[in-house]
Formats: C-alpha cells, structure tokens, sequence
C-alpha cells in the first residue's frame, strides 16, 4: 500500500520532471543541496565530452533537489541507467535531500534490473552512499545523534553498514591543521600511472576504519604516494566496486579522486591538469560508469589511453631512514628512501596518527600533528608540528598526546633520545613521560620555558620492559598559530 501510493503522488508530480526518455544518467546539480558550482562544473564538462562520441546514447540531465524529492520517480525511467552524485558536503546532502530523497534514490537502485541501474559517487558523493563516516576523528553516521536541528539518518546507506573515512589529513587536515598544510587540493599519483585532483574524499585503512572482507567491496584503484595504517593494510583505495551480494553484479563505483576534474571553477588553477590527462581520466572514468551501470558508452579518442590496473602499489610499509642498528623506535620526519617523486607537502608513513607504524591517540580529538616543512632540526628541514584546538571558541587546556609505538626495551642500556623547540603562551608546556608495560605514566620532563632553538633530550629507560610507550603532551596555552610544539629526530636505541 505505502509502495502505490508513493506511486500515486510521484504520477501526479511527473509533469515537473525533467528526465525524459532519452536520458541514460541523472545527477544532483543543485547547489542548495550540497554539490559545488566547481563540482557541478567539473560533471558538466564530463558529460559534454563523453556526449560527443559517436554514436553514443548518452544524456545527462541535472535535478534539483526537489526533482529528487517530489518530481520525478527514478525508478519508473527505464532507460536511466545511472544516478551520479557530484563532490561537495556529503551532511548537507543528506539533510536537504532527506528521507524523501534518500527513498527514491534507493528505490532506483533497489528497481528490478532487468533495467539496471547504479550509483556514481565522487568525492562526498562516495561519503553520501555509506552509513556514515569518520570526518578525521569525528564519526557522524545513521545513528549520530546532533546538536538541535541537526540529523544525520539520511546518509543513503546503500553501502549498508559501512563507514569510510577521511580526508587524508597529510593532503588536508580539515579539523586541526590552523590552514596547514597548505592548499586547498592535491593533485595525486594514483596507482595505475594517472594523475588526478584530491579534495578530501572518502577512502579507509588510514586511521580506524578497515574494509570488509565480505566480497561486496572491490579497489580498483589506490593512492600511489601515501600508505596504509599497516595493521589494516598498506595501501590505501583511491576508487572501487560495491556490490549488495555476492550474487550480484556491482552496481556502485565511489571515488575519493576527482577524475571528472578540469582545470575550471576556483579549486584548479588553468594549466594544474594537462589536458590530455583530464582527457585520459574522462576515459578512465567511463570504464567504470559502463561497468556498474551496464551501458557501453563509447569515448572520444584519446591521445593517452586510459590505464586499467587494478593492482595495489604497496606490497610493504616504508621504513624510516632512521632506523639503523639497535634502533627500536624512531622518527625523523623525513621522507623516506623509497616513497614516489612528487610529494608536496607531506607523506603519511606518519607514527603519531594512525599510519603505517600506527599508534592510538589518547584522546577522542586529539591535536593537530602535521609534518611542516622546516625548521626541522635535521635532513630536509620536517619536522612534527604540535597546534591545540580550540573548543567552542575558546581555549581548551587539556593536553591532547601522541605516544610512540610500543617496544620492548633491551637488557642492555636503552636510551630515549629527541629534539625539541617550544613556543608556548601563559601557562602552555611541552610533557614528556613514559609507561611500562600499560602501566601508569611517569613524567621524564616538563618545559614550561620557551626554547625557540633546537634543544636535545636524552633520558635513560628501564631494561627488559614490555610495552615501553613514550607520551609527548602539549598545551600551547593559546589558538593562535604564533605558538607551538615541535619535536624531532626521536629515537629509541640500546646499546
């Protein structure tokens, strides 16, 4: 009953509706509802390029989010084949769409496929169509219950059950980084030899969040210049397949790239992109819209022939350049012998929040720990770069702490040995303690007095100890990004 008369109210708004018979995709262009004028750009410049193939029968038709609430029933389009969901903000999607919208999505997807459909979802798109996601330590999914007016059920949750997390916070850290590290987009090395456009979309295995091994999910593409937290795995998926069983064919493809990307709207600059690689992602795209959506969309030619490679590029974790001889623990915040050409900024083999030599962060929203690039105190000039957050506004004094991973200490002498430079405000300090085998920490040091220079620690640790964590706290006793807490060149060694 609740199935005719949902038929009933969409037959009665049809005459609204924008999507005709000729229309093979429908995608959200309303930039009330959470898709970007860049975003929305960027598709439109996608769609007119793969329409001008020969004898293609592609069309595309954008929809407000009214089209998608009330106007059109996109299930009763047989010849619709794909719903795309450009980039933007996947919470403002999913509240202004809301249930209404989420329904008929779903109802699209879930149609009977003999006329088969599918979901595209780029960037917050891809956030969009899981339960919900980690926005850096945040979770915000089905059952986050917000702050007044705020509601979060209508993530699509057609991934049923799964979050993804991001944005890879060495590229952009939304939440601590005080507009480090610079920029706001990346253009990244993808595994299969493309370059495409990052701007914070879903992925996982970098913090807290591993994929399912369930024969649902499939990566068809990773990020070539960053690595996995390597208790979940060393790489980390750019693009792939869902599936809602086994028994299925796939029938969604999410990205946390931008291959739709050009270099237009205010987020690229002319000439970020060659426009033979813009041209090559199109293609490269397109194979996977055909797959999901079982359509065989031609493309234009190509000067650069799109690469389907499917492999991911790590088979190990890198190594820290500091890790010689009788080494148990160490970072230099250098970029490792071994990581691709074409880092800018920072590379996410990173200790202290959750890579490849991951750690725990002590508290739920820990501060902002970012490789910055000098003054470090040694080798190319990186070094940790320690800001504290503020809380609604105001300053918040708990010291937020990364520790080191656990080790177990020699029966020999074991040395703790580290840089550090201190920029506090008021009563701010620099804390150092350690803990033996999950016991409780013991202070080393606490500097409470400015060291604008490099300054080295050396603290003797207790042999043949188990679970030998060392904890560096911070409060810099301001927001502003004039004060700080750096530290370099750590290291645990015996002798």
């Amino acid at each position: 009953m609740n199935n005719l008369i949902s038929a009933i109210l969409f037959s009665v708004a049809q005459a609204t509706c924008p999507i005709t018979s000729s229309h093979t995709l429908a995608y959200l262009s309303d930039t009330t509802a959470g898709v970007t004028s860049e975003t929305v750009g960027w598709a439109n410049d996608y769609f007119t390029w793969l329409g001008t193939a020969t004898g293609t029968t592609f069309s595309a038709i954008g929809l407000t989010a009214t089209n998608i609430q009330t106007d059109c029933n996109l299930s009763s389009f047989p010849n619709l084949r794909t719903f795309f969901m450009p980039g933007g903000n996947a919470y403002t999607m999913q509240k202004t769409l809301g249930s209404a919208g989420k329904t008929n999505i779903l109802g699209f997807l879930n149609r009977d496929q003999t006329n088969p459909s599918a979901y595209v979802g780029i960037c917050a798109g891809g956030y969009y169509a899981a339960m919900g996601y980690y926005w850096e330590t945040e979770l915000f999914d089905i059952n986050t219950v917000g702050a007044a007016g705020d509601n979060y059920q209508n993530f699509l949750n057609y991934v049923q059950g799964v979050h993804y997390e991001g944005p890879i916070t060495d590229i952009r850290d939304e939440q601590y980084s005080f507009g480090l590290p610079p920029g706001w987009f990346r253009v990244v090395n993808t595994s299969n030899s493309q370059i495409m456009v990052y701007f914070g979309g879903a992925t996982w295995n970098m913090n807290q969040v591993a994929a399912a091994n369930d024969g649902l999910t499939h990566p068809v593409l990773y990020f070539n210049d960053f690595w996995g937290n390597k208790n979940l795995g060393n790489n980390m998926p750019a693009a792939w397949l869902y599936r809602t069983s086994t028994s299925s064919p796939y029938r969604a493809f999410l990205s946390s790239v931008h291959p739709e990307a050009d270099n237009t709207g205010g987020y690229v600059q002319p000439g970020t992109v060659p426009q033979n690689n813009i041209y090559q992602n199109y293609a490269w795209l397109t194979h996977y819209v055909n797959n999901v959506s079982s359509t065989n969309y031609p493309t234009p030619a190509t000067t650069l022939t799109p690469i389907i490679n499917e492999n991911p590029p790590h088979s190990t974790g890198l190594t820290a350049n500091c890790y010689t001889t009788n080494v148990l623990f160490c970072d230099d915040f250098e970029i490792p012998t071994g990581s691709p050409i074409g880092l800018m900024y920072q590379w996410n083999r990173n200790m202290w929040d959750g890579y490849d030599d991951s750690v725990t962060w002590e508290y739920v929203q820990p501060w902002n720990v970012t490789y910055v690039s000098g003054p470090g105190h040694s080798g190319a000039g990186f070094a940790s770069n320690f800001n504290t957050p503020s809380t609604g506004g105001g300053f918040n004094m708990i010291p937020a702490s990364i520790m080191t991973a656990p080790v177990t200490t020699a029966s020999t002498t074991n040395t703790l040995t580290y840089y550090y430079r201190l920029n506090r405000f008021g009563t701010g300090f620099l804390q150092v303690s350690v803990s033996y085998n999950g016991g409780a920490y013991t202070q080393l040091a606490k500097y409470t007095t400015n060291s604008l220079s490099w300054t080295k620690a050396t603290f003797t640790l207790t042999a043949n100890q188990p679970n030998t964590v060392v904890k560096f706290s911070c409060t810099t006793g301001s927001t502003s990004i004039s004060y700080y807490c750096n530290i370099d060149d750590i290291s645990i060694s015996h002798t």
